[in-house]
């Protein structure tokens, strides 16, 4: 019986990087593909998700890779205005019915902090009764080691625990950390069927 959930943000719950080399390819016409590579490049992005360098760090790193002449306060505006939650309302409204039924709901997200710093003023993340952070965990989902850190925080086992993410990866990761139930995302519908039909939980 599942007596907790654990939801990802981003491509979850709000958009995430997924897609933003379009914004900035618009903006600066280079290529998208190269744009979406420099974004995603590790260890820059999983060293950016871990604390280890900062937004502005991120920032610098890519645009001298890619010779962009973009101001770093326009480069962080185009991010913030990209991470909107508007076209998630419909998970929103499934987190809501989930915390309505008395289910303790956490929130596991690989994010920077500078971006977390701005997304924690969005509405949904009070439905959560606690928040991780790669950031803060010091640790990806690349890692069962996040994984861990976050059951024994939450004082649930794996076994009791649903963790829905939108990367088959990360889900794999989860697993081999001991949570047994694992659930793709694709949209809030498919969402819905499943915690009904599967968890009898909706």
């Amino acid at each position: 019986m599942i007596e907790a959930v654990i939801f990802d943000l981003a491509e979850v719950c709000m958009r995430g990087l997924k897609g933003f080399e379009a914004v900035l390819s618009e903006r600066t016409k280079k290529d998208a593909a190269l744009i979406k590579e420099a974004l995603i490049q590790k260890p820059r992005l999983v060293n950016l998700f871990e604390g280890k360098i900062s937004e502005d760090n991120y920032i610098h790193s890519i645009k001298e890779d890619l010779s962009l002449s973009v101001p770093d306060y326009e480069f962080k505006r185009l991010l913030a205005d990209y991470f909107t939650d508007v076209d998630y309302k419909e998970t929103h409204k499934v987190i809501e019915q989930l915390k309505r039924q008395g289910i303790p709901l956490y929130l596991h997200s690989d994010h920077a902090k500078e971006w977390i710093d701005y997304i924690k003023t969005k509405d949904f993340i009070s439905l959560f009764d606690r928040t991780f952070f790669s950031f803060e965990l010091g640790k990806t989902k690349l890692s069962t080691e996040s994984f861990l850190k976050v059951l024994e925080e939450i004082k649930f086992s794996g076994e009791k625990v649903l963790f829905i993410d939108d990367s088959q990866n990360n889900l794999n990761v989860a697993k081999k950390a001991g949570i047994s139930n694992t659930l793709l995302f694709t949209n809030a519908e498919s969402l819905k069927n499943s915690l009904r039909k599967d968890y009898n939980l909706f």
